[in-house]
């Protein structure tokens, strides 16, 4: 288990824990969910699963200020060459179906979003391994871009 994050769902009344779940050869590559009453759990395990159909690898979990009640997955996919953003269903436990690819081809991981003054902005890290390399910085006025 890699990068948890846990978002409440006011709906349903419980947090919703999503992580990154992975095999020690990174074949695996799924994302899974748990769900909580309390922030601090104790969290049961729901599910793993592939959003889509595609491996998930460095993920973050986004609650939109600008739409009640929806929040979005942005997930490095595609042997890390692509990144995905899915718009997560209403129980916050999977996604709904609605998503797109984006970043093609730039090979980002360890995505971050936040929204300010009407813009999206996604800061994303290269993908060298445990060498630093500088952060990229995409904006867009849609979470579904372009970005």
């Amino acid at each position: 288990v890699e990068r948890p994050k846990v978002i409440y769902n006011k709906i349903y009344s419980e947090y919703v824990m999503w992580m990154h779940v992975d095999t020690a050869d990174y074949k695996y590559a799924r994302i899974g969910v748990a769900v909580a009453k309390s922030p601090v759990g104790p969290f049961q395990y729901v599910t793993s699963f592939r959003p889509n159909g595609h491996e998930s690898r460095d993920m973050t979990i986004f609650e939109d200020p600008k739409e009640k009640g929806v929040a979005w997955v942005i997930y490095s996919s595609e042997d890390n060459m692509v990144t995905h953003v899915s718009q997560l269903s209403a129980d916050f436990r999977s996604t709904s179906g609605v998503w797109k690819r984006m970043l093609l081809n730039l090979k980002r991981e360890s995505p971050a979003a936040f929204y300010h003054n009407g813009m999206y902005f996604l800061l994303t890290s290269g993908c060298t391994g445990w060498q630093p390399n500088e952060a990229e910085v995409f904006v867009a006025r849609n979470m579904l871009g372009p970005w």
